[in-house]
């Protein structure tokens, strides 16, 4: 059996993406959870595990009994240097292809790797989240996953709902992205670093923002903090940010998809990274409709070409292209059911790296914990470099602790 999927699926088809989380209050063994994702698999293509992407074509082989599904168990991981432990899992587990989804089972501990052809954050916040708790298939509330056409019903309910603010965005055609210039490939494996902080971070951080910067996203404030903090030790960013922005909410209510619906919203940014500017910049994509008119722009682009060869690209350029996950918004991930414990938990997740000078950076929440994790190329910027502006950004003087803070004068005013 086949099924046709969208083009952002084919395109994201081949680029594998990687979770290392825990610990978790419970996981199920290799053979009850298999039996589970196969559950999940019979209810048909649009949960996705029974699929198997292909570059080479957008009609992909559907297979309920989840043959490309390889569960393995072992000991818990070593966390005492979690990137790491996530690298040598990654090196040591079957690749993809053949495995559309590699899950290893490390007593309390959940590691994933798989084609984000299947689909991204929410879905495996989904398998996460069936991986520790009670049932036969999705946890509870289930996602409803069987809209077609994301797409196009998110613009037919956006005409009905929100006209105005379509028309304002038409003009995103207009608006340029700088263009990168490969100058051959680059054969490499990407490094990462990743930063935790306190388990009581967060409510710190949410203080402050809805005293002094209220209704600006949390995003805003770490982008603004990550990229204050590369220019600080001598990496120039570029000019904007990528932010993939999950288009789930321009359906209507009672419509939903697991495929890659996902756009990336271009975030103008420039010394000294105002957090405020920044918190604009990504209202106007995410609260507007830029997002979903950009979403169109780059799909109807892709109707006139096949998915390229995946290779890493070497460019002449030292300046950070930064792109940025954050799933915090998931109803998926509210879902997993963690482990009890003072030390708090890791979330460290490795995401696709392109370019030689790209750093992919992903945002994670755990309650009130953030989980900070940088894949890059460590030819191009110096591990070291990286971990401090990580460790900075979730120390107990954190910048997020200050923002929208007007400086105090110094005590020379006025002498």
């Amino acid at each position: 059996m086949s099924t046709r999927v969208s083009r952002n699926d084919w395109f994201y088809a081949a680029q594998p993406a990687t979770y290392l989380v825990g610990p978790l209050e419970r996981v199920l063994s290799p053979d009850l959870l298999k039996a589970r994702l196969q559950t999940i698999a019979a209810e048909g293509p649009h949960n996705r595990l029974g699929l198997r992407p292909s570059r080479t074509s957008r009609r992909w082989e559907f297979d309920p009994s989840c043959d490309g599904v390889v569960l393995t168990s072992g000991p818990a991981p070593d966390m005492t240097d979690p990137a790491s432990a996530l690298l040598d899992l990654l090196a040591g587990g079957p690749t993809i292809p053949p495995a559309t989804v590699h899950v290893h089972i490390a007593e309390r501990w959940l590691f994933l790797n798989f084609d984000h052809g299947l689909g991204g954050g929410r879905l495996f916040s989904e398998v996460i989240a069936a991986a520790g708790t009670e049932g036969h298939g999705f946890s509870a509330p289930v996602p409803v996953t069987t809209t077609r056409n994301p797409g196009l019903r998110a613009f037919a309910h956006t005409v009905r709902k929100e006209p105005t603010r379509l028309v304002r965005a038409l003009d995103e055609p207009l608006r340029r992205s700088a263009a990168v210039v490969p100058t051959g490939q680059l054969d490499e494996r990407e490094s990462l670093a990743y930063a935790r902080s306190r388990p009581d971070f967060l409510e710190a951080v949410r203080a402050n923002r809805d005293e002094h910067l209220s209704g600006a996203p949390l995003s805003a404030l770490i982008i603004s903090a990550f990229t204050e903090g590369l220019h600080s030790h001598g990496i120039p960013p570029e000019d904007e940010v990528g932010l993939l922005v999950d288009l789930g909410r321009y359906l209507p209510p009672g419509a939903g998809t697991l495929s890659n619906f996902v756009g990336i919203a271009p975030i103008q940014i420039a010394p000294p990274y105002d957090p405020a500017a920044v918190a604009g910049a990504i209202n106007d994509y995410t609260h507007g409709c830029r997002a979903l008119i950009r979403y169109g722009m780059a799909y109807a682009a892709r109707l006139r070409t096949r998915p390229a060869d995946l290779p890493r690209w070497q460019t002449n350029s030292r300046r950070a292209r930064i792109i940025v996950t954050d799933h915090a918004n998931s109803a998926a991930g509210n879902k997993v059911s963690w482990a009890a414990t003072p030390g708090g938990h890791h979330f460290v997740r490795k995401a696709p790296v392109r370019y030689a000078n790209q750093i992919s950076l992903a945002i994670n929440r755990v309650a009130s914990e953030l989980h900070l994790t940088a894949s890059y190329y460590a030819s191009t910027f110096r591990p070291e470099m990286i971990a401090a502006v990580l460790d900075r950004i979730v120390a107990a003087d954190s910048p997020l602790m200050r923002m929208g803070q007007v400086a105090a004068p110094s005590s020379r005013a006025g002498r």
